[in-house]
């Protein structure tokens, strides 16, 4: 089922977390050895071949049946953001830079208290930012254009919570097919 949150946010049903929690811990591990030797706390880049990779195709399908839009340029790998009550950022950001017109998030192990995603909708240095806070789903995927700033919200709980994102590579700004408002 899609939802369209609003013009530049989709829910969508994707079921994947079967699939994660065979490797959760293997994932974690791998954020946490890597990002303390790096000294930062952002997306990792999962090595190429990692069984999470196995659900790009499922992504790519939701994408083509979802935008008007052309097959990604460049193959991109899943990235891993990991936080918990301990680690995390609640910066703003964008994914300006980064070759591609659509951005894919979902979750697994969600924190019981905290663990949003907020979007800024309309940034403007003379009104009011509005923002959408949303309480991430298991077997939820949510899309958003690249040039969304949008921010992880801390958490109450020690437990990992893990962000999965992907972009959608391409040189022809998406088209939302249900309401054709071009991204």
């Amino acid at each position: 089922m899609i939802t369209n949150i609003n013009n530049y946010i989709i829910e969508e049903d994707f079921p994947y977390d079967n699939i994660l929690q065979n490797y959760k811990e293997r994932m974690i591990n791998h954020y946490l050895k890597n990002n303390l030797i790096q000294n930062n706390i952002y997306d990792l880049h999962l090595p190429q071949g990692n069984p999470v990779d196995n659900l790009i195709p499922s992504i790519n399908r939701l994408i083509s049946n979802t935008f008007h839009t052309e097959t990604p340029i460049r193959s991109w790998n899943l990235n891993l953001y990991v936080q918990n009550n301990s680690i995390s950022t609640s910066l703003y950001h964008n994914h300006i830079g980064r070759n591609g017109y659509i951005c894919a998030v979902f979750y697994t192990n969600l924190p019981k208290e905290g663990g949003e995603i907020t979007f800024l909708v309309q940034p403007s240095l003379t009104s009011k930012n509005e923002e959408i806070t949303i309480k991430p789903q298991i077997n939820k995927i949510y899309f958003f254009p690249f040039w969304l700033y949008h921010s992880p919200r801390p958490q109450k709980d020690q437990d990992y919570r893990l962000c999965f994102n992907y972009v959608h590579n391409c040189r022809v700004r998406p088209v939302v097919k249900e309401t054709l408002v071009q991204w």
